[in-house]
């Protein structure tokens, strides 16, 4: 492993990937170079929207270049370190129970299953894989060397919600006049259970299937989440994330590409 610190750079990766996603989503919503009805405005928006959400690992790869290739352990970093078994069980043990939140309080019946496997792929390549290379994978390591981990996945829960912030007004996106203080707290509360789950199996991969599982679960399971029962659920979940940040079973370290 390489021992070179230096590169775990959180300021310059909160630049990069803040830079690319707001300037790329303000320009998509104001341009009016051209149509995004025809073919090539329907590439362009392609491309605009894969880069949007692709910056956290875009600032992550640039910010590790020098070692990224080189390093034994990328599968190791990406597939996790195989520990024992219970952490594995209390990762799935987390999917079923964030599936059940929703579910148990949803105000429409919810798709086929072959819609939700579809939705849940789509989401896997669009948030999970894009994002969580940065987040997790990058920014929690950088932050949580030089403060405690509660307070490390406070910042980065809340750094990951004001790289959303643009959305909230920009006309037709998903978020479009929804509540941010909400969204906030929500984020930071899912930043523990990503955490969680790295923490548990040091595997990157599942924590980029637990985003796309929980954006999938919240773009087509409509849900009451002012019921107090969703809100205890969801508080329960975020309570023994918590617990699991700080007393992760079946693993005394965290994996980082670079230590």
């Amino acid at each position: 492993m390489i021992t070179n610190k230096s590169i775990y750079k959180p300021i310059p990766f909160v630049v990069i990937t803040f830079c690319i996603t707001w300037i790329l989503a303000i320009f998509s919503a104001y341009q009016t170079w051209f149509s995004y009805e025809n073919v090539w405005g329907k590439i362009v928006l392609k491309a605009i929207n894969f880069f949007t959400s692709a910056s956290p690992l875009i600032a992550a790869v640039i910010l590790l270049r020098k070692h990224l290739f080189h390093q034994q352990k990328l599968a190791m970093f990406i597939f996790g370190e195989k520990p024992a078994l219970l952490p594995y069980a209390i990762v799935v043990a987390l999917f079923v129970f964030q599936f059940f939140t929703f579910y148990l309080f949803r105000t429409t019946q919810p798709p086929a299953m072959s819609v939700f496997i579809s939705a849940w792929a789509g989401q896997i390549l669009l948030g999970g894989v894009m994002e969580e290379g940065g987040w997790r994978g990058y920014l929690q390591p950088a932050i949580e060397r030089k403060l405690h981990i509660t307070m490390a996945v406070l910042i980065v829960g809340l750094v990951w919600a004001l790289w959303h912030l643009p959305y909230f007004f920009l006309p037709g996106t998903f978020h479009t006049g929804g509540n941010f203080v909400f969204y906030i707290v929500t984020t930071t509360a899912t930043a523990f259970t990503l955490t969680a789950i790295y923490k548990l199996t040091g595997s990157i991969l599942l924590c980029t299937l637990f985003h796309g599982w929980q954006n999938t679960i919240v773009m087509i399971i409509p849900t009451d989440m002012e019921q107090a029962g969703f809100l205890t659920m969801f508080a329960v979940q975020t309570v023994v994330s918590v617990f699991l940040c700080i007393k992760p079973l079946g693993r005394v370290q965290s994996t980082t590409l670079i230590k």
